[in-house]
């Protein structure tokens, strides 16, 4: 428990005095929507990279579900 508590304040002290202005800043650029257009594309290529590897895993299951014959011995 003591360690969870000991991280747990390094977590906030770190991000309060080393994260917190980098992120304001960048929060209020996406808000003025500087980085509209780029961050659409990153997220559409996720969404399609991530829709094409969820069809292949599917995929892969239906068919060693359809064609796995357990042997018994």
């Amino acid at each position: 428990m003591l360690f969870g508590v000991e991280l747990g304040i390094f977590i906030a002290v770190y991000s309060h005095f080393y994260v917190r202005k980098p992120l304001d800043k960048h929060v209020t650029k996406l808000m003025d929507g500087l980085y509209l257009n780029r961050y659409k594309q990153a997220v559409l290529g996720f969404l399609v990279s991530f829709l094409f590897l969820f069809l292949i895993v599917t995929l892969k299951y239906a068919f060693v579900v359809a064609s796995f014959k357990p042997s018994y011995k």
